[in-house]
């Protein structure tokens, strides 16, 4: 019986097979595609390797543009030959068998795609993009200061190092064991400190005043970096000193004395003697950063005088640097009628130190009242960019990716037929 049985299941699948073959042959005959990758080009695994070399070209150029160093070029340019190689090699398998099977557009279509886009783009980021990402540009923008609850703008003080060139005879020197004062308002000596007060109320202090001489270092140093001779004095303001209002003025006032036998006859600077430096900085940036990178104004002032001093603030973002502001300085002085701290003229006989007059050749420190104030609560601020950013060149990829998709729809001849 088992014999019998086997011989019967062999003899059903050789009847299955022939009646499998003389189907084939008959859908030939007919030309309907039973194995549509035996009769057409390009092969289905020509197409899956292009798609496949296309995701891992996108994948690397990502890399390679969200990481813009020169060790991602030679990546680049392997990762990119080796795909494109792969691809080539499957279409040009494909086409020694053209004389015997039908030509696919929309197929072929998609693996111009690929392969163009491959090439096109690594040539591209070579010679543009690589180099976009690795240049900086600045952009500029106008926007309110800072804001609190009750939308009221604020702009905090800056710091300030006063100096002077002890090198250089027409600069005023600087008085120790003297008072250096500061307000914010008006000058009232007894005004209560500005620490005892919260930065709402200093923004709006108006008429009234605070005393911020204690953010005053009240030392005068000799030496301000290395070899540098300027003597320096700072004001270091905490971050409530704030002003909520342009007609608010921060006033600060420098005790000096000079030496005209110093002076050189004839010098056109004397009009203007004695004079300092002023170093106005924010003081987020250390003093001696901001002097020898150039992130500070640098003005120089007629000590003998009234000067005030109008700040229109920039806000900088640069890379590698603590975002922070940048003050254009408008001086102006008005010029004081007598100074009576020549020590040129000092009476050094007389015991009287009072206010010099026409009749005595007396002495005593001068005092030059600086005032700040805000041109506006608006700053422009400028940020340091690449001239391309991940977006720019995202962006950039799809425009040509685009235009590759069109030259290959051409190419490939989808263009000139409506065949699928």
């Amino acid at each position: 019986m088992a014999p019998m049985r086997f011989r019967l299941h062999n003899q059903g699948l050789v009847v299955c097979i022939l009646i499998w073959n003389r189907a084939r042959h008959y859908m030939k005959g007919l030309g309907v595609m039973v194995d549509p990758e035996a009769n057409c080009i390009p092969r289905t695994r020509t197409v899956v390797a292009a798609l496949i070399s296309l995701v891992v070209f996108f994948v690397v150029g990502g890399l390679a543009i969200k990481n813009p160093s020169e060790a991602w070029l030679p990546i680049a340019y392997f990762v990119a030959t080796i795909l494109d190689l792969l691809i080539a090699a499957f279409a040009l398998t494909d086409l020694k068998l053209r004389q015997h099977r039908r030509y696919r557009r929309s197929v072929a279509n998609t693996v111009f795609t690929c392969f163009f886009t491959i090439l096109v783009m690594t040539v591209l980021y070579a010679t543009e993009w690589h180099a976009a990402s690795n240049s900086w540009i600045v952009t500029t923008s106008s926007e309110k200061i800072e804001a609190d609850s009750s939308t009221k703008n604020r702009a905090p003080w800056p710091a300030v190092l006063i100096m002077s060139d002890t090198a250089a005879h027409y600069q005023a020197s600087f008085l120790e064991h003297q008072p250096w004062t500061c307000f914010i308002g008006q000058d009232i000596p007894d005004a209560p400190a500005c620490s005892s007060m919260d930065e709402a109320e200093i923004a709006q202090i108006e008429s009234n005043s605070c005393n911020c001489s204690e953010s005053y270092d009240q030392t005068i140093y000799d030496h301000f970096i290395g070899n540098d001779t300027k003597r320096t004095i700072s004001f270091m303001p905490p971050s409530y000193l704030v002003t909520g209002d342009v007609q608010t003025f921060f006033n600060l006032h420098v005790t000096f004395n000079y030496n005209s036998s110093r002076w050189v006859s004839g010098d056109s600077i004397l009009r203007d003697s004695p004079n300092i430096w002023l170093l106005v900085y924010d003081p987020v940036i250390p003093a001696q950063q901001a002097y020898e990178t150039g992130t500070a104004g640098l003005t120089l002032m007629n000590a003998n005088g009234f000067t005030t001093i109008t700040l229109t603030p920039n806000y900088m973002r640069r890379r590698d640097s603590t975002p922070h502001y940048e003050y254009d300085a408008q001086v102006n002085t008005s010029p004081m009628l007598d100074v009576v701290c020549d020590v040129a003229t000092r009476n050094m006989s007389s015991a009287n130190k009072t206010v010099k007059t026409p009749e005595s050749n007396a002495y005593a420190p001068c005092n030059a009242p600086i005032a700040f104030r805000f041109a506006n609560l608006e700053r422009q601020t400028a940020t340091e960019r690449p001239a391309m950013q991940w977006g720019d060149i995202v962006m950039s990829v799809g425009s040509y990716f685009a235009l590759v998709q069109f030259v290959c729809w051409v190419f490939s001849g989808l263009a000139w037929s409506g065949a699928i």
